[in-house]
């Protein structure tokens, strides 16, 4: 959801339309088995990511957090391995 949040924005600030199309629609439906509230903060999260940070976790890289320091995130696991700390 973040991903989709964070192409919105940019589309937002470019002055395009909206895109919603059955791919998002899909990614959307994900978020929300997760909760509304859940989906509204993935969503709002999304929506203040910058290029760069968005960027960084369409590759799943590592993102600092806000404040500078080194932020954990998981990589995605490889078929039927399980998920690890990035480096």
């Amino acid at each position: 959801m973040p991903l989709t949040a964070a192409a919105a924005a940019l589309r937002d600030s470019a002055g395009l339309p909206p895109r919603r199309d059955a791919r998002t629609e899909t990614y959307l439906a994900a978020a929300r088995d997760l909760g509304e509230q859940a989906a509204a903060r993935l969503w709002a999260q999304g929506r203040t990511l910058g290029s760069e940070a968005a960027i960084a976790l369409a590759l799943n890289l590592p993102r600092p957090a806000a404040d500078g320091s080194p932020a954990l995130t998981l990589m995605r696991p490889a078929s039927g391995r399980k998920p690890r700390p990035a480096p």
